[in-house]
């Protein structure tokens, strides 16, 4: 019982551990970009960008082919 209780009694030690550790990290996370919040917001801009040359470019080309096709239909 004493075992079942010492296993209990670490796994809420190391639960707590943990939930700091996270909340410290986080914390630090939080920080660097605050401080590098140009840079990060650059870099998001980039990938938005680039996400949205690529969509854009899909969606013409499927236009495109459904015109060409509808064009070869017509004939």
């Amino acid at each position: 019982m004493s075992f079942l209780f010492w296993t209990r009694n670490c796994w809420n030690i190391w639960k707590r551990l943990f939930r700091v550790w996270g909340l410290y990290v986080l914390m630090h996370i939080v920080e660097n970009v605050m401080v590098r919040a140009k840079l990060f917001q650059f870099v998001l801009d980039v990938i938005f960008i680039i996400i949205w040359y690529l969509v854009k470019n899909v969606f013409e080309q499927d236009m495109y082919r459904k015109r060409e096709s509808l064009k070869i239909m017509n004939r």
